[in-house]
């Protein structure tokens, strides 16, 4: 696509495309945004979208590759719409879904939407105990309330080696040396 040969890469997908699978949510690739936007195509963008959203879940068995991709060509609307679609689908059939409840704290991060990323992980945050401390502090850091941190953490009721790992990356970011483990007296 970089050389100027996006109509290749779009018959490339359609290739791929043609090829028999087992897959329930057929052959198409997040990639196809892509190739659609270079080729400048957005109707073939919007198309593609409407028939990932409404998929049996939307975004099918990769949600988060084709919101990434609606993002990377500047359509942030339609991939907030996919994410919103897919976590009521969440909600609805009281399913988790880790790595699309990461990916929506990144994105409302990254959108400068910091009151909602901080709801959102103090309700979700026992879905995602791997990514909570990142998280949280990516969120800190983006919003430059690093040095309150500690005192915010106790709202996320989190796992105290969690709180630990949130505060480390805290100091480090701060260029402070980590914080010092309180250990209870010997008995």
């Amino acid at each position: 696509m970089e050389a100027g040969r996006a109509h290749w890469a779009w018959q490339a997908c359609l290739v791929l495309q043609g090829l028999p699978s087992l897959r329930l949510d057929g052959q198409k690739l997040p990639l196809m945004v892509n190739v659609a936007h270079a080729m400048g195509d957005l109707v073939i963008v919007r198309e593609l979208f409407s028939e990932i959203v409404r998929m049996p879940f939307p975004g099918g068995n990769r949600p988060v590759e084709w919101i990434e991709a609606f993002g990377k060509v500047g359509e942030d609307g339609l991939a907030r719409e996919l994410f919103q679609a897919a976590l009521e689908r969440l909600e609805s059939t009281q399913a988790l879904h880790p790595e699309l409840y990461a990916a929506w704290a990144r994105f409302m991060i990254q959108h400068g939407e910091y009151d909602a990323a901080e709801t959102f992980l103090m309700r979700h945050n026992w879905a995602i105990v791997s990514e909570s401390a990142k998280l949280i502090f990516e969120l800190y850091q983006a919003w430059a309330k690093l040095g309150s941190l500690q005192t915010e953490l106790p709202k996320f009721h989190l796992p105290g080696g969690v709180e630990k790992e949130a505060l480390f990356l805290a100091s480090q970011a701060m260029g402070l040396p980590p914080p010092v483990p309180v250990l209870p007296p010997p008995p």
